[in-house]
This record gives C-alpha cells, structure tokens and sequence, in this order.
C-alpha cells in the first residue's frame, strides 16, 4: 500500500518558457507585481521571466524601479502592494489623520511545508530516534520539534521548551518566551537554536506628504522576516543572542553542511500614496503619486534589515547590495526575493544576500540548488466572463533556479516557467541533473471538465529552464492533491470524485510516460 501525504501550497506562473509581462491593449494597470490592460484578453501576448540582468551600479537600480513605477502607478497607487491594509479614510489633514490612525498586526499562515511536525518514523541503523520529515536527504528544514536523542527543542506558542529525554521520563529543563514574531520553526545546531518567524507592524503616515480634501490615505502596515539566534547551553537560563528583522515576508529556510539559506520575498510596502475621494480628484492623485515615487530613494524599494545583538546595540542598511540584485529582462514586479546565507557557527548576521527583483512563494532545495516558483496572476477583472478559459491558460508558474556552494552566498543561475499550478514543495524535484514539476492546468481555486495534470522535466540551458520533456493527460477534470517523486518514478495524486493515482516513469526526462494507474 502506497501512503502519499498531503501538503498545501499553491502557486503559478506561464505558459511558455519565457515568463513575465503581461500587456493587453488598453488601459495600463497593475496587480501582484504583473503589469496588465484592460481590454481584449490576447494570452499570447503574455510573458514570464526569463533571462535576468545585473545591475553595474546603485543608480541604475533605483532609475529602474522609478522608470517602473511611474509608467504603471494611478491615481490608486501601485495595485497589488501587499503592504497596504485597512480601510482607506478621508485625508482631511495631517492632524486628523494623527488623530485617527491605528496600527494592526495581521496573523499570517505559517509557510508551506513547515511547522507541521510531520515525523520521518524510517528507521536508521544504529539510530533509535526518528528525526522531522525532511524532502531532501541532507537538507534540513525549519519545523516546530528537534532532537538528537537525547533532548527534544520544541517551539510553540512562541515558547522554546529544552527537554531532556535521556531518563526513564522525559524532563523539562527550561522555558524560553519569545516576543517576536508568530509561526515560529526551528533549526538546531549544537547549543544554539535559529528560530524562524514572520511579524509585522504599522506604518504612520509621513509627514511630508502634503494632504488635501480630494485626497484618501490608506493606512498600511508592513511584513517582517525575522530570525533569533538563542542560545540554549544553559536549558535553565536559554537566552535569545541576536535577531535578524528584515522587511518582507519569510517564505523558507534550508541548513546544508552547517549553512543556513534563508528565503525572503519583500515588497515596498512604504511609499505614501494617496488615493482619490472621487473621480473628479483622480488627475491630483495621479500627480500626487508620481511626486512620491520621484523622491523615492533604494531604501524604499529594496528590503532594509535591522540586527540586534544581545548588549541592545544594533546595526542596520540595506539586505541586498545592488551589484547582487538581478531584474527580468521582461518586467515582474517590485517585489525582491532574497536568498540570504549565514553559517551556523558564526552565528546570525546580515549575510550575503543575492535578490532578484520577481516574486517568490514556494520552496525547493537539494544539496547543490535552490528552486523558488510563485505565480504570476492576471487578474480576472482584466477579462470578460467569455474569455475565462484563456484566463485559465494564461495562469501558469515561474521558477528561478539559485545555486548553493558550501558557505558562499547562492547565485542565481536561471529562470523558466511551466504551465498551470503547484500544489507544495512536493511537487518539484531535483534529480540527475534535470527538475522535475507536476502540475494541474489552470488556477488553483477551481477546475472544470478540460483540465489535466503534467509532470515536466526541465533542463538548464544558459540562464533558462527549458522543457526537455513533458506527459500529460492525467486526471481529467480533477487537480492533483499529492505528489512525490522518487528516483526515475512520480506519484501523482488527482482527486474530484474518484481517487485516481498515477506512477509516471521519468527515466528518460526527454519521454516520460504515464507507467500506471489505480482509480478508488
């Protein structure tokens, strides 16, 4: 009997091998970091990264985001900035706005894959305790538990508990509360524990932008990827050492070799924007926004960090310099994913980052390669409800490729883009030198009786992952709700009202072919 389980994470991208802007005659807009335009939905005209390109200086970068920025900003900002929440009240003066701003802290869901204390109960020669499951032999990721079989580390609630399993009943040593962050996961390695978690906060409204009765604020708050460095060698007195707060979201993290590979995706969740109160105000809004972005500087668009050492004294600047940030060579957002790499023996610092400036969801890693997909949307409002099977066609995912050599930063190495959505982590793999994606056509919140699954095999080639092989025709009208892949074999799980399982053989990644299937 063959057990696959199951993890949630959706994510997507496009459908050709050359992944990012999206432009349809008509009206420029923006959402999600894709650029798009009312009118006529044309999804051959829709692109996804591809090749990217390094930045020779800082004002290059910063031109870049500018140049952007103002062929897309309105007279409603940027659409598709996570950073903003709340409701939108009337600007009627910096006086009331002080009076009437409030600050909220959003709980968000813990990353894809982490924090469920899935245990691997296989047993190991010489080995009598089970570790956390793990999808890669050799790369360790974030979970709530630790051991080493003698004391188990757990993180819950925010709290760290040192517990000392080497008598007849297990002992609880000591307690640490934590008080930053929420979902928190961990790595340990030696007396130290790196906990991982995601925060936030508000943002007041600056008070150099100029407020009008035509005008409306949105109050907006703003993500934070955070890492503690405690130290837990004395289990009664366990201590947090230093925290690393970068702005953005944590997505991952891998441990390879004593190696930690942090993955953060950030957007630039600051600018003041102003919004219109009516349309007649639209034209002064519009102006209003593209002075903001003229003044913007790098701290605005790319993630700032912020380390904290136990003495209370701290240091701060930017996460990624900018000759270690790359762009599409086709528009893919504002945001900067970031691939950050510190070593477990010296500790938590600000690394050495390298970024792209795209989009990031979902995580793979094998001991040489890290592999982070996330979709690019075209929103439905774009489209008439006739062309909503283009709309399905045109959603699809983008992959960028990092590589991992072991202490030096990852470098990028290549992007590509594969048709149709993700379920987890799982559903990407790394072998024999090709990676491997299984995904179901269409978006991830619905299918109809057209849709299919597919397992791909990409191939590097230059600064691209091209298809070198692709079957599909699996579960017709279903979506795929499991996968593993397992040396030249894939699993795939479709589901709608049968349960149908399929073995791809993938032993030749330029033919793979459906092996078998078992309908329940």
């Amino acid at each position: 009997m063959l057990a696959v389980g199951l993890l949630v994470a959706a994510c997507a991208g496009s459908p050709t091998a050359d992944p990012t802007t999206t432009s349809i005659g008509g009206t420029a807009a923006t959402n999600g970091g894709v650029t798009g335009v009312a009118g006529t939905f044309d999804p051959s005209q829709v692109r996804f990264v591809a090749a990217l390109e390094r930045f020779d200086s800082c004002d290059a970068l910063l031109d870049h985001f500018k140049a952007e920025a103002k062929e897309r900003v309105g007279p409603y900002g940027l659409d598709g900035n996570r950073g903003w929440w709340g409701i939108p009240e009337p600007f009627m003066g910096l006086d009331d706005m002080e009076a009437a701003a409030t600050t909220t802290a959003a709980a968000q869901t813990a990353p894809a894959g982490e924090g469920g204390a899935y245990l691997a109960f296989g047993g190991v020669e010489g080995v009598d305790y089970s570790g956390t499951n793990v999808q890669v032999a050799g790369v360790d990721e974030p979970d709530i538990v630790k051991t080493d079989g003698t004391r188990i580390i757990t993180v819950v609630d925010g709290k760290i508990s040192y517990v000392d399993v080497t008598t007849d009943e297990p002992l609880v040593l000591g307690t640490l509360q934590l008080t930053d962050g929420w979902n928190h996961t961990l790595f340990v390695v030696g007396e130290t524990a790196f906990v991982f978690a995601n925060g936030g906060g508000g943002v007041a409204m600056p008070t150099d932008v100029m407020a009008t009765d035509a005008m409306i604020w949105p109050g907006f708050g703003y993500n934070s990827a955070i890492v503690l460095e405690v130290d837990i060698s004395d289990p009664a007195n366990m201590k947090v050492t230093r925290t690393l707060t970068v702005e953005g979201q944590y997505l991952s993290a891998r441990l390879i070799d004593g190696t930690v590979r942090m993955v953060i995706s950030s957007y630039p969740n600051d600018l003041p924007f102003v919004y219109p109160s009516n349309p007649a105000s639209e034209d002064i809004a519009l102006e209003a926004n593209r002075k903001v972005i003229d003044q913007t500087t790098l701290d605005d668009w790319l993630p700032d960090y912020t380390l904290v050492e136990s003495d209370g004294s701290s240091s701060e600047g930017i996460l990624v310099d900018c000759a270690r940030t790359h762009r599409p060579v086709e528009f893919a957002g504002f945001e900067t994913l970031s691939v950050l790499t510190f070593t477990a023996d010296g500790g938590v610092d600000a690394g050495d980052a390298t970024g792209v400036i795209a989009g990031g969801e979902t995580v793979y890693a094998s001991p040489e390669s890290i592999y982070v997909a996330t979709n690019v949307w075209i929103p439905s409002d774009w489209i008439g409800i006739d062309d909503s099977r283009e709309f399905d066609e045109a959603y699809s995912t983008a992959i960028h490729k990092f590589s991992i050599s072991g202490s030096d930063p990852a470098e990028y190495e290549a992007s590509g883009s594969v048709k149709g959505h993700l379920l987890n982590q799982f559903s990407m793999d790394e072998y024999d030198g090709y990676f491997r994606v299984a995904t179901t056509d269409g978006t991830p919140w619905g299918s109809d009786e057209t849709s299919e699954s597919f397992v791909v095999v990409l191939e590097q080639r230059g600064d691209q992952l091209v298809e070198a092989g692709s079957v599909g025709d699996m579960g017709k009208g279903e979506q795929i709700y499991s996968v593993r892949f397992i040396g030249d074999a894939a699993y795939v799980v479709t589901f709608r009202q049968t349960d149908p399982l399929y073995v791809v053989d993938i032993s030749n990644p330029d033919h793979p072919v459906v092996a078998g299937e078992l309908k329940i």
